[in-house]
């Protein structure tokens, strides 16, 4: 699956493996893998969210669907009754009024006021926020238009993309009155320090 996995996505999936499937049966060969040892690794997860178990249980899938068809093995060990529980990732709950006002005031003045308000008042992601350049917004017409990602990697590495996780994600956004006053001083501030510069980070005040 390498060569079709984002690299954040195939990240995931080596932690997963990593962290929940090698110690139980890494050192073991596929062969030798049966029903109850898988048995025994999803019962250790218990305590673990449904999202964790449900990607431990994926990936424990894909891996011996492949020994199957590289004929390593007859059958997967991977019962198709199978199923992942623990609790149900709880559903994110937008800040209200005032917890956007705090968190405004607590980084107001700093590098993180501008990607702070563009998460808040925009809806981007932080690899979008950091992916975002001056000329990505037009003042004219009063919109942001999202055409790349910042990612973060292992190691403290980043890297630039512009192709996003769909389609619908590269979208043209329109500003709040708020937003678009915000960045407009910090626009002329960046002017005023750097020249004139539309390819520079919007997050570089």
């Amino acid at each position: 699956k390498r060569p079709t996995l984002k690299q954040n996505s195939l990240e995931t999936l080596l932690g997963t493996v990593n962290t929940h499937i090698m110690p139980a049966i890494g050192h073991m060969k596929v062969r030798d893998v049966k029903p109850m040892h898988i048995q025994q690794l999803m019962s250790g997860l218990t305590g673990y969210s449904q999202s964790v178990q449900g990607k431990v249980l994926k990936a424990l899938r894909a891996i011996f669907n492949t020994a199957m068809d590289n004929g390593l093995i007859v059958r997967s060990p991977v019962a198709s009754n199978i199923r992942a529980h623990g609790e149900p990732t709880l559903e994110k709950v937008p800040l209200s009024r005032d917890q956007c006002m705090a968190l405004e005031s607590a980084v107001e003045d700093t590098r993180a006021f501008i990607p702070v308000l563009l998460a808040l008042y925009a809806g981007l992601r932080r690899e979008e926020v950091f992916g975002l350049k001056w000329s990505d917004i037009d003042f004219e017409k009063h919109t942001i238009t999202v055409n790349r990602a910042n990612v973060f990697l292992e190691n403290n590495k980043h890297e630039i993309r512009t192709t996003l996780k769909s389609p619908a994600a590269h979208r043209e956004i329109p500003m709040t009155s708020y937003l678009e006053e915000e960045l407009g001083y910090a626009h002329l501030n960046y002017e005023y320090k750097y020249g004139h510069d539309t390819g520079a980070n919007t997050y570089n005040r």
